[in-house]
Protein backbone atom coordinates (compact mmCIF):
# COMPACT_ATOMS: atom_id res chain seq x y z
CA UNK A 1 0.00 0.00 0.00
CA UNK A 2 3.17 2.35 0.92
CA UNK A 3 4.29 1.72 -2.76
CA UNK A 4 0.78 2.76 -4.27
CA UNK A 5 0.81 6.00 -2.27
CA UNK A 6 3.87 6.70 -3.34
CA UNK A 7 3.20 6.56 -7.08
CA UNK A 8 0.05 8.17 -6.55
CA UNK A 9 2.09 11.02 -4.92
CA UNK A 10 4.19 11.31 -7.95
CA UNK A 11 2.06 11.52 -10.12
CA UNK A 12 -0.34 14.32 -8.26
CA UNK A 13 3.13 16.13 -8.30
CA UNK A 14 3.95 15.80 -12.04
CA UNK A 15 0.26 16.33 -12.83
CA UNK A 16 0.63 19.64 -11.06
CA UNK A 17 3.81 20.42 -12.56
CA UNK A 18 2.51 19.57 -16.16
CA UNK A 19 -0.70 21.94 -15.60
CA UNK A 20 1.69 24.75 -14.88
CA UNK A 21 3.58 24.64 -17.04
CA UNK A 22 1.08 24.03 -19.85
CA UNK A 23 -0.63 27.25 -18.85
CA UNK A 24 2.54 29.25 -19.69
CA UNK A 25 2.42 31.15 -22.69
CA UNK A 26 4.89 31.29 -25.08
CA UNK A 27 7.33 28.97 -22.75
CA UNK A 28 11.26 29.18 -23.14
CA UNK A 29 13.01 26.49 -24.46
CA UNK A 30 14.05 25.15 -21.20
CA UNK A 31 10.30 25.00 -19.84
CA UNK A 32 9.75 22.98 -22.71
CA UNK A 33 12.09 20.63 -22.22
CA UNK A 34 10.63 20.58 -18.55
CA UNK A 35 7.75 19.90 -19.65
CA UNK A 36 8.16 17.13 -21.72
CA UNK A 37 10.51 15.84 -19.32
CA UNK A 38 7.18 16.04 -17.23
CA UNK A 39 4.91 13.92 -19.70
CA UNK A 40 7.80 11.31 -20.14
CA UNK A 41 8.23 11.13 -16.35
CA UNK A 42 4.08 10.78 -15.88
CA UNK A 43 4.18 8.12 -18.19
CA UNK A 44 6.57 5.88 -16.61
CA UNK A 45 4.27 6.59 -13.42
CA UNK A 46 1.69 5.04 -15.42
CA UNK A 47 3.58 2.18 -16.65
CA UNK A 48 4.69 1.25 -13.14
CA UNK A 49 1.10 0.96 -12.07
CA UNK A 50 -0.06 -0.45 -15.82
CA UNK A 51 -1.95 2.24 -16.80
CA UNK A 52 -0.68 1.79 -20.45
CA UNK A 53 -3.02 3.58 -22.49
CA UNK A 54 -2.39 7.01 -19.94
CA UNK A 55 1.21 6.26 -20.24
CA UNK A 56 1.17 6.06 -24.23
CA UNK A 57 -0.56 9.51 -24.31
CA UNK A 58 2.03 10.66 -21.60
CA UNK A 59 4.45 9.59 -23.78
CA UNK A 60 3.23 10.73 -27.31
CA UNK A 61 2.97 14.07 -25.61
CA UNK A 62 6.29 14.23 -24.28
CA UNK A 63 8.26 13.43 -27.67
CA UNK A 64 5.36 15.54 -29.43
CA UNK A 65 7.59 18.46 -27.71
CA UNK A 66 11.03 16.25 -27.81
CA UNK A 67 10.79 16.44 -31.74
CA UNK A 68 9.77 20.12 -31.66
CA UNK A 69 12.93 20.91 -29.21
CA UNK A 70 16.04 18.62 -29.65
CA UNK A 71 18.27 18.09 -32.15
CA UNK A 72 18.14 15.25 -34.51
CA UNK A 73 21.02 13.39 -32.65
CA UNK A 74 19.88 14.13 -29.08
CA UNK A 75 19.58 11.57 -26.87
CA UNK A 76 17.04 13.02 -25.03
CA UNK A 77 14.90 12.11 -28.53
CA UNK A 78 16.43 8.95 -28.67
CA UNK A 79 14.67 8.03 -24.75
CA UNK A 80 11.59 9.81 -26.27
CA UNK A 81 11.26 7.46 -29.33
CA UNK A 82 12.34 4.34 -27.30
CA UNK A 83 9.95 4.32 -24.34
CA UNK A 84 6.87 5.32 -26.79
CA UNK A 85 8.16 2.19 -28.95
CA UNK A 86 7.97 0.14 -25.24
CA UNK A 87 4.80 0.97 -24.45
CA UNK A 88 3.65 -0.07 -28.05
CA UNK A 89 5.18 -3.16 -27.23
CA UNK A 90 3.84 -3.71 -24.26
CA UNK A 91 0.13 -3.00 -25.62
CA UNK A 92 1.26 -5.82 -28.73
CA UNK A 93 1.25 -3.31 -31.13
CA UNK A 94 4.44 -4.24 -33.16
CA UNK A 95 3.71 -2.22 -36.08
CA UNK A 96 3.23 0.55 -34.26
CA UNK A 97 6.41 0.04 -31.80
CA UNK A 98 9.10 -0.79 -34.82
CA UNK A 99 9.09 2.37 -36.50
CA UNK A 100 9.82 4.06 -33.32
CA UNK A 101 12.28 1.99 -32.29
CA UNK A 102 13.93 2.04 -35.36
CA UNK A 103 13.74 5.75 -35.45
CA UNK A 104 15.22 5.84 -31.92
CA UNK A 105 18.25 3.75 -33.13
CA UNK A 106 19.03 5.92 -35.84
CA UNK A 107 19.13 8.59 -33.52
CA UNK A 108 21.63 6.70 -32.09
CA UNK A 109 23.99 6.09 -35.21
CA UNK A 110 23.31 9.68 -36.03
CA UNK A 111 24.67 11.02 -33.04
CA UNK A 112 27.77 8.01 -32.97
CA UNK A 113 28.76 8.90 -36.58
CA UNK A 114 28.88 12.63 -34.87
CA UNK A 115 30.90 12.12 -32.64
CA UNK A 116 32.83 9.82 -34.39
CA UNK A 117 33.86 12.90 -36.67
CA UNK A 118 34.27 15.17 -34.02
CA UNK A 119 37.42 12.80 -32.90
CA UNK A 120 39.28 12.76 -36.33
Amino acid sequence: KDGEDGWGLAWQMLDLARVLLQRVSNRSLEQDRMLAETHLRLGDVSMNQDMLEVAEDDYRAGLEIRRRICAADDRLLMEALFVNGMVQLYRNRRDLALPLLREALEVCRTRLARLAGDTL
